[in-house]
């Protein structure tokens, strides 16, 4: 009977350990493969689109530039405007690559403000595969290129972010200083978009979500950046409540524009006008 009892109370204690083990092993936390499948959707290409050469009037110029430590090569374009100070830090949303973005290059070229936008590692035609940290790192990197490359004062590096680049971006002003932020189409964090839209993912506490943790909406209740929110209301990917609930937050000065005619990060049919003039009103707003 005492063996009986012994033997059940093993296979309890196992079947309680392989529970346990398999509970934290599907957690986003540790979870990393799973995790960079279903945040990252790269696109490569052996070169960039021919219509990026030129954007409204500013000629690129290509950019080859390294994350400390990796020996990966990255790829970005740099567009200089004349007689600019200020420069955009352009970090694109998880799916494609740079030959997507020309709208946005087009809406910030306007504000007669220099830009650089850059692939993360995995897209376009950088190397490497994407990971949460490595994201970040590119983003470092790209920053550092600005500052250490090129002269660029921290105070005149004004950061982009779009979708899940909006994560990068308040990640990168953690790290790095700048002297403003632009999110259009982004999240509050990975962790509340995917609870909300699944569930059954409320079985993990925030502790056993990835890091970092890509957290928008800490980062807005704890710093004094100006910072510019754009959305759609019709967003079908991320909510646009995410981003009143941003604006709602921020310790600092933050303004939201809401734009009726567009859907996820897709400003540029009938509201690219409004678009356009947020991001020149907001540049020059900040100029001082």
């Amino acid at each position: 009977m005492r063996l009986l009892l012994r033997l059940c109370l093993c296979l309890l204690a196992v079947c309680f350990f392989a529970l346990g083990y398999t509970y934290l092993s599907f957690s986003p936390r540790f979870a990393q493969g799973l995790v960079n499948k279903a945040l990252f959707h790269p696109q490569k290409v052996e070169r960039f689109d021919q219509s990026l050469a030129m954007v409204e009037g500013i000629e690129a110029r290509e950019i080859d530039f390294r994350p400390a430590d990796t020996g990966l090569n990255l790829k970005g374009l740099l567009y200089r405007v004349p007689g600019s100070e200020d420069i955009v830090l352009f970090s694109h949303g998880n799916g494609g690559n740079l030959n997507y973005c020309r709208s946005f290059l087009a809406a910030v070229l306007k504000a007669k403000v220099s830009v650089f936008a850059y692939d993360y590692r995995g897209y376009g035609m950088s190397q490497g595969s994407p990971s949460v940290n490595g994201v970040i790192d590119d983003a470092e990197a790209a920053y550092d290129y600005l500052r250490n490359r090129l002269g660029y004062e921290s105070s005149r590096i004004v950061l982009y972010g779009s979708s899940l680049g909006g994560g990068v971006s308040t990640q990168l002003a953690r790290l790095r200083q700048c002297k403003a932020i632009m999110l259009d189409s982004t999240f509050q964090s990975p962790e509340i978009l995917v609870k909300e839209r699944f569930p059954i993912f409320n079985i993990y506490p925030g502790f056993l979500w990835f890091r970092p943790a890509l957290d928008n909406l800490d980062f807005m209740a704890h710093n004094n950046l100006p910072v510019l929110i754009m959305v759609a209301r019709n967003d079908e990917v991320i909510p646009w409540t995410h981003s009143k609930s941003l604006a709602r937050t921020a310790a600092g000065s933050a303004r939201l524009v809401v734009f009726d005619h567009s859907k996820h990060s897709d400003f540029f049919d009938r509201d690219f006008e409004g678009y356009c003039a947020a991001i020149s009103g907001f540049l020059s707003g900040s100029a001082n």
